[in-house]
């Protein structure tokens, strides 16, 4: 088997390899932006509403987060993967699967609309202005349809720079639109909600008009609708989006876990260690990256598995760097901050060890996504959520908040193994040894030396234009 897989060309254009790289420096890049602006807004919301009016705010784009979940977004997954595996020879097949998802989320967004909209008045009862609000943001649904297509587009075409552009039009759109409304008028909760619905609209309005790629939309007959349906939700679909249920119990029963055994104080310290995990992991997007990599390698199951080989070794690596800047880094940022929560760094450090496992299960996921085995994803989260009861359950009741943060460390550990058993299971000629994280072939010298010649170019090419400025 040749190291390099030279027959891995995305669309027979440049080699997936030059598309990962591509895609791992915009991306990073365009969540450090975003994860900034998105940080100027938090600081705006904190400041110019108070603590009732900021619930108010949170209460109602929660209701729609809790809307959007009838998208059944896990299947988003699943159509990237199937659309990408028929795009250069079956591309009839890849507009029809494209366009069925598209329109159930349209016709599911217009019966939230309707839901929202003319039964608003229900909520009034146990909450008064909240009929306003929610007809504020049933419009909301109205939008995801257009928003859901151009995000699936961008993941298919491996248009990175637009997944990251079109995040970045909805930050500055809603950093301006705070000020603006704050500056036009007295600024609380109801313009906070307008200033959320703007930040969705008009990067699709801005994404309209700039963004030219092959159109993947078409109205397909009712004869195909059904089977395409079928085939997304129940065939290949359905471990994806039941398995995107079960991981978001998974999230919301930590916390209910941690309140029970140890008290509230403990939730808000343990959730702040997360977030911070979750930040650092922002960093490297390896899922969006590789989810539409790996669905053009599955005829080739050799060239799959050592393209998963590498994905892992290099993830596993810069994890473990983005781990140890952020024992670097956290400290400095929390007592400069917020300094009441530096007692939660103690447990940040803890959930570090197995930081860079985060790196391992993210280039799995779309993996089992591209070999259709979702169900072994929807195993592993059971097995997440049975870990966190029971390992949970033991470790809180004798070591307290101690015990919140191991239990992490543990369900971590136990879904990697399991993640690595289902791998063999799903791909047997995936193999992978620690070693390999130390070791230097001719794959990776021709990865680093691509990767310092376009450094080398973009930093020629950007002062050749200031030259010419001058």
């Amino acid at each position: 088997m040749p190291l390099v897989d030279k027959s891995a060309t995305v669309g027979g254009g440049a080699p997936s390899r030059l598309v990962v790289m591509r895609g791992v420096v915009v991306s990073g890049l365009g969540n450090i932006i975003s994860r900034v602006i998105e940080m100027g807004v938090a600081v705006l919301l904190l400041r110019w509403l108070t603590i009732f009016e900021f619930g108010v705010y949170h209460l109602v784009i929660s209701a729609y987060n809790f809307g959007t979940s009838f998208f059944l977004v896990g299947a988003q997954d699943v159509v990237v993967s199937e659309v990408t595996k028929n795009l250069t020879h079956d591309f009839k097949a890849a507009r029809r699967i494209f366009s069925t998802y598209v329109i159930f989320v349209a016709s599911v967004g217009i019966l939230l609309w309707a839901i929202f909209f003319f039964g608003s008045g229900l909520v009034a009862h146990w909450f008064p202005s909240g009929a306003y609000y929610i007809k504020i943001v049933s419009f909301l649904f109205l939008l995801s349809p257009f928003e859901t297509a151009y995000r699936l587009k961008f993941q298919i075409f491996l248009d990175f720079f637009w997944i990251n552009l079109f995040r970045a039009f909805r930050d500055i759109t809603m950093l301006i639109a705070i000020s603006s409304l704050w500056f036009l008028m007295v600024f609380g909760a109801p313009e906070a909600v307008w200033a959320f619905l703007l930040a969705t609209a008009i990067p699709i309005f801005l994404t309209w008009g700039w963004y030219n790629r092959r159109g993947l939309f078409t109205v397909p007959r009712l004869s195909e609708v059904v089977p395409t349906f079928r085939g997304i939700f129940f065939r290949y679909g359905k471990w994806a989006w039941i398995y995107t249920l079960v991981e978001n119990m998974a999230k919301n029963f930590r916390p209910l876990l941690i309140r029970t055994f140890v008290g509230t104080e403990a939730v808000a310290l343990i959730s702040l260690s997360q977030s911070l995990n979750a930040y650092l992991a922002s960093l490297f997007p390896i899922k969006e990256i590789f989810l539409p990599v790996f669905p053009r390698s599955t005829d080739d199951l050799q060239g799959l598995a050592f393209k998963a080989k590498k994905a892992v070794k290099y993830s596993i690596i810069t994890f473990a760097f983005l781990a140890v800047l952020g024992a670097l880094a956290a400290p400095v940022l929390v007592y400069l901050i917020f300094p009441k929560y530096v007692p939660a760094l103690p447990f940040f450090f803890i959930s570090l060890t197995v930081f860079r496992l985060n790196g391992f299960r993210s280039v799995i996921s779309p993996l089992f996504v591209a070999l259709r085995t979702q169900l072994f994803s929807f195993y592993i989260s059971l097995l997440r959520i049975v870990t966190l009861f029971v390992a949970g359950t033991g470790l809180m009741y004798f070591f307290g908040i101690w015990g919140a943060a191991w239990e992490i460390v543990a369900t971590n550990i136990v879904i990697t193994v399991a993640a690595v058993l289902f791998l063999k299971k799903a791909l047997p000629e995936w193999r992978f040894s620690f070693r390999s994280l130390f070791r230097v072939d001719s794959y990776d010298r021709k990865i680093f030396a691509d990767l310092k010649n376009r450094i080398k170019n973009k930093l020629l090419s950007l002062r050749f234009q200031k030259e010419q400025r001058a």
